[in-house]
Order: structure tokens, then sequence, then C-alpha cells
């Protein structure tokens, strides 16, 4: 089998490296709400900055998928 570009290993330690930022971002975002209250601004800017960071990791996944299909 023919070696993988680098740019293919690039691209797959970036994107473990996202994955990897975003459950850290989860995980400390899921210790900090509880403690600052439902109702605290912080709170809220919080779960605003882990809603982006789901959407952009399901828009990012659903255009993939896009791709894949157009492309058959």
């Amino acid at each position: 089998m023919p070696n993988r570009p680098q740019s293919w290993a690039a691209g797959g330690a970036r994107r473990w490296l996202g994955i990897v930022f975003y459950l850290a971002a989860l995980g400390i975002i899921a210790m900090v709400i509880p403690r600052l209250g439902s109702r605290s601004p912080v709170a809220i800017v919080l779960l605003c900055a882990l809603a982006i960071l789901t959407m952009k990791v399901v828009e990012r996944r659903v255009q993939r998928w896009f791709r894949r299909w157009a492309e058959r």
C-alpha cells in the first residue's frame, strides 16, 4: 500500500487535537456550571460557547457527509 500523503497525516492530527480540545472544554464547562448557578451570566455565556462548539462540530460532520454523498 502506498504511504498516505503528509497532508492527510496532518489533518488526522488536527482532527484529534480538535476532539481533545472539545472534550476538555466540555469537561471544564460541566464542572463549572453547577458551581455558578443556572442564572449566572457566566453560566449562560459558557453554555452558549458550548452550543457554538457543538454546532461547529456537527456542521463539519454534515458537510463532510454531503461531500462524500455528492462524490458518489
